[in-house]
């Protein structure tokens, strides 16, 4: 592909260089056609598709791709419909279709069966530290956001979303909110009723539960999306004390992170994000690498995110082992090993380039029918979660929940690690609701 390299500066000083393609490279037809074709992914992508729907993205008769789920037809426009599995492989030959992108929720159900959680690095993010160590930073975090969802005794899935990040999808059939959510939400629409008698502070509390704001509030989408949220500060405040290893205090400058000279008898303290220079200790602002607001463009363009935009009705994702349709990669379920019950990437993970090429899909076309790779086997076992462990993680960190629910993200991500482990050890006290 063909592409212009341009510096990027601020205030004179040069940020880095970013490649920008003059055109998009399509996945290649033969390419698309081929994968689509082997009987083990059409086996996966109808059993993802099944009694959902499903956004598709498809080549027009100009060669360009288009998302959509109809095609126009000499008698009109008609929905794709894909009943069974050969039927699948002769829509990807008829309509052209590139990517399969199945709904988070089944069709005529009101609720997610599954939490999505997605890690993007911004724009100037890639550019200042390099498409490289950009990698390498949202696979240190994705890695982070593994190790919760294990301590916590919760399935998932991981995989590589075909472009530049990680998907992570964690099954649950989230009919109603967690039962912790439900008594916090309860405690905080009702923080205004306490100087009331009895009697008249159970009829005002009834009354403002069911307010439409307040029920939007315990909307099972709603609840997935603060999930993610706090999954994402709890990696922020927590999770990030050897980002050291990964990261040097020049990038951290360069990505515009807040600085600040220290005392050197504040060095021993705990919970400060503290390096050690030759001119003293510097605090640093490491939580704002970190974003959990995806409404916040301009200022997410130095951050990775960690989103939660997919969990909502009808909220789309790429389906494991469909291709992307824009850089012609597969999104493959990730490798991964365990080290001392920890679950960590296969190193091969952390190598921008060495995935990049695993992904693409001649080679996933080969592997697959030369017997070396068998895709039903590389993905890990889907298990319905229990509420409990969400319940205990929610309990864990209510703290910051009140403070997500009441003051929302953009404000979260302002927060030093000491304030925001602060309210998360004073903002919930349990005993006294």
């Amino acid at each position: 592909m063909q592409a212009v390299t341009i510096n990027l500066y601020f205030n004179d000083s040069i940020l880095g260089t970013e490649d920008l393609p003059v055109r998009v490279r399509l996945p290649p037809p033969d390419a698309a056609i081929a994968l689509y074709s082997l009987p083990q992914i059409q086996d996966i992508l109808y059993d993802t598709m099944s009694s959902r729907h499903v956004l598709f993205t498809l080549k027009t008769p100009l060669g360009s791709m288009r998302q959509g789920m109809m095609v126009k037809t000499l008698s009109g426009w008609k929905n794709v419909e894909i009943t069974c599995r050969e039927e699948l492989y002769t829509s990807v030959v008829e309509h052209g279709i590139a990517e399969f992108m199945p709904a988070v929720n089944r069709v005529d159900e009101d609720y997610p069966s599954s939490i999505t959680i997605e890690t993007d690095p911004g724009s100037m993010m890639e550019a200042v530290l390099g498409k490289r160590k950009s990698w390498i930073l949202n696979t240190y975090v994705t890695e982070k956001i593994l190790g919760i969802l294990e301590r916590y005794n919760l399935y998932y899935m991981v995989k590589f979303s075909g472009n530049k990040g990680w998907h992570i999808q964690i099954p649950v059939e989230l009919k109603e909110p967690f039962t912790v959510y439900q008594d916090i939400v309860k405690t905080i629409v009702t923080r205004d009723t306490d100087s009331l008698s009895q009697e008249q502070g159970t009829a005002a509390r009834d009354e403002i539960l069911q307010l439409e704001e307040v029920k939007s509030y315990k909307d099972p989408f709603f609840v997935a999306r603060r999930f993610v949220d706090l999954v994402g500060a709890r990696v922020m405040f927590y999770e990030l004390r050897d980002i050291g290893r990964i990261l040097t205090l020049d990038d951290l400058k360069k990505l515009h992170v807040s600085v600040q000279p220290m005392k050197r008898e504040d060095y021993l303290l705990k919970d400060l994000d503290i390096y050690e220079t030759s001119r003293g200790p510097v605090k640093v602002g490491i939580p704002q690498i970190l974003s959990i607001n995806p409404y916040s463009r301009f200022r997410r363009q130095f951050k990775l995110l960690i989103d939660h935009s997919s969990n909502k009705r009808e909220g789309k994702l790429r389906s494991v082992f469909s291709l992307h349709s824009k850089t012609g990669l597969v999104s493959l379920p990730a490798l991964l090993q365990t080290t001392e019950g920890t679950p960590r990437f296969d190193p091969r993970m952390w190598d921008h380039d060495f995935v990049h090429t695993w992904a693409r899909a001649e080679r996933v076309y080969d592997k697959i029918s030369t017997g070396i790779l068998h895709p039903r086997d590389s993905i890990q076992p889907r298990k319905v979660n229990e509420q409990s462990g969400f319940e205990q993680f929610l309990r864990d960190n209510a703290g910051l929940l009140i403070y997500l629910l009441q003051e929302g993200g953009e404000a979260l991500e302002l927060l030093t690690t000491p304030a925001a482990v602060r309210a998360n050890t004073h903002l919930w006290n349990p005993k006294s609701q």
